[in-house]
């Protein structure tokens, strides 16, 4: 898993950009049957473009959980905690410093 991290925490920008490409196409494909639906005067021709446009949304969806998911993976949210053998040592308890 390390290893994945690692590929795509280096490849990060050719990867947002290589799938901002796909996502641009996708998004001009459903602007163009959006268009189409309007046009169309059969109802076979609406449905067809209706269908080319949902597979168009549903894909740049999944495009751009990809894009978050190698975001996520690339730039951790909390950095792994790093234990030193001194760190797992358990340290003696801290007397109060209150007078009685």
């Amino acid at each position: 898993m390390e290893r994945v991290a690692q590929i795509v925490a280096d490849y990060q920008w050719w990867i947002y950009g290589v799938l901002g490409l796909v996502l641009i196409f996708f998004l001009r494909r459903a602007m163009m049957a959006r268009r189409e639906i309007a046009r169309s005067t059969f109802k076979l021709e609406q449905e067809q473009a209706q269908s080319r446009y949902n597979r168009s949304v549903v894909i740049s969806v999944v495009i751009l959980v990809v894009v978050i998911a190698a975001f996520v993976v690339s730039n951790p949210l909390l950095p792994a905690p790093q234990t030193t053998p001194s760190q797992r040592r358990q340290s003696p308890p801290v007397r109060s410093s209150k007078r009685r």
